[in-house]
């Protein structure tokens, strides 16, 4: 049988630090908030910033590139600038057409994320000759405390053209760096 400190009579205890705590109550005390949770709301915590969607405009006029490697077309992007540090959610995409002749062609849409060169382990992609919507999401992650995105097209081979309208692109921050 254990033995209880009766304390003094009266008086209660004071626990100037954690230490005054045995590890059994620690232990305990742990349990207790695992199980119950804190009622703290999240802005409240200190460091965090709320993420939110930034949305590029979006770009609706139809344009078209004969270029083998990524590149603007007349209207630039769309773009997404001054993103800070951190872990992204990059979703684009476009309606696009591949003009060809004969031969397998492609209309390609990739991102150039932190002025990187676009690629095509990124691409959204259309092979037909009729307008269809391409769409791609891709991970990204920032260390900078400024970065861009900005949309890339090609096609896939010389003499052939490919054409992109509606062109969109939003990044959902999900994590601090």
């Amino acid at each position: 049988m254990q033995q209880q400190d009766p304390g003094i009579v009266g008086q209660q205890y004071k626990i100037n630090s954690i230490y005054d705590l045995s590890p059994q109550v620690l232990g305990e005390l742990r349990s207790y908030l695992e199980q119950s949770g804190l009622a703290i709301p999240i802005s409240q915590i200190v460091g965090f910033s709320q993420y939110q969607a930034e949305v590029a405009t979006p770009i609706i006029t139809a344009e078209s590139t004969a270029s083998t490697s990524y590149t603007d077309l007349a209207t630039v992007g769309p773009r997404i600038d001054n993103l800070p540090a951190g872990k992204y959610l990059v979703l684009f995409g476009a309606s696009a057409l591949s003009n060809w002749s004969g031969t397998y062609e492609s209309a390609s849409m990739s991102v150039s994320l932190a002025g990187a060169a676009a690629s095509d382990n990124d691409l959204a992609e259309s092979t037909v000759q009729t307008r269809v919507s391409v769409a791609r999401a891709v991970l990204a992650s920032f260390t900078s405390p400024s970065n861009s995105i900005v949309a890339k097209y090609k096609t896939s081979n010389s003499g052939a053209s490919a054409e992109f309208a509606r062109r969109w692109l939003i990044a959902l921050r999900y994590a601090n760096a």
